[in-house]
């Protein structure tokens, strides 16, 4: 915080990244959080392509901070590879 600013500092840059920036998963918490019920599976089965994938991942993503990222594709290949792996076996990576 500059001497200038009146402003108050109530959380630190990491704080808010915690709170609001896009989930960072371990393994177990992608097994967690990329699981599908039975409604999810049927919604991700009808859609064609990379929007399936797109979708298990906002779900994803939704049930950890209840709220909606947009991603770049480098930034989440991590967590793109395990929907693959796990909901698209037959899928090319």
């Amino acid at each position: 915080m500059t001497a200038n600013t009146h402003r108050l500092a109530i959380l630190t840059s990491e704080e808010i990244d915690d709170l609001y920036g896009r989930p960072r998963f371990t393994d177990d918490e992608r097994l967690l959080y990329f699981d599908l019920n039975a409604s999810e599976q049927a919604a991700v089965a009808a859609l064609r392509g990379s929007t399936g994938v797109y979708l298990v991942l906002q779900l994803g993503y939704f049930k950890a901070k209840r709220q909606f990222f947009d991603v770049e594709r480098d930034d989440v290949r991590g967590d793109v590879l395990h929907i693959l792996t796990r909901h698209f076996p037959g899928r090319k990576h």
